[in-house]
């Protein structure tokens, strides 16, 4: 299991255990920033639903989670970015 950081803005507030149980993942730690409006419209959204997550998967199933979060309607953007140095804990948002 390797640990990541996974940034979304969904098009409204939805719980991600579902779509982290199909990628073999979970949720560690959580820092949500609510509903905010976005600069500029995507997806025909004005405004987005903001959260951070860090996760723990399988290195294998970073491909999957890709793509499920592409094909996702409710996501307008993500970024899953691998955290470095398992010994660091670096916050989310300060």
């Amino acid at each position: 299991m390797r640990k990541y950081t996974l940034a979304l803005v969904l098009t409204e507030e939805r719980d991600l255990t579902q779509l982290l149980f199909k990628v073999k993942g979970k949720i560690t730690n959580t820092k949500i920033l609510g509903s905010r409006p976005l600069a500029y419209r995507i997806k025909k959204a004005s405004e987005g639903w903001y959260g951070f997550f860090e996760v723990e998967l399988p290195e294998t199933q970073v491909k999957e989670l890709n793509k499920l979060l592409k094909e996702d309607e409710k996501v307008l953007r993500f970024l899953l970015v691998k955290k470095e140095g398992a010994s660091y804990v670096q916050p989310l948002i300060e």
